[in-house]
């Protein structure tokens, strides 16, 4: 970095980051009064936050991870399980 400081130059940074700063929290406030109104009409806030987080992941990561949770799940409370009791009780 150079010894000498742009101090228009730099204002400018700051002051454009603090507008952008201003535009994320009116969206956030957008945001937060689109879920109330979904709320309100008698949506499941957590399962269309689950779902807005789905559509911003990568289709391939979205997969991989469905895929994993599903073996997990599988192999907590499917059917090997079952099968896996069923053996040791014999």
């Amino acid at each position: 970095m150079s010894d000498v400081i742009q101090v228009a130059e730099l204002r400018a940074f700051v002051e454009r980051i603090e507008r952008d700063e201003e535009f994320i929290r009116e969206r956030n406030s957008d945001k937060s009064e689109t879920y109330k109104e979904l709320k309100a009409r008698g949506y499941d806030v957590k399962a269309v936050k689950k779902i807005v987080a789905a559509r911003r992941m990568d289709t391939h990561v979205r997969e991989e991870q469905n895929m994993v949770f599903e073996l997990y799940w599988e192999a907590l409370h499917g059917a090997s399980h079952v099968h896996a009791r069923e053996g040791g009780a014999e």
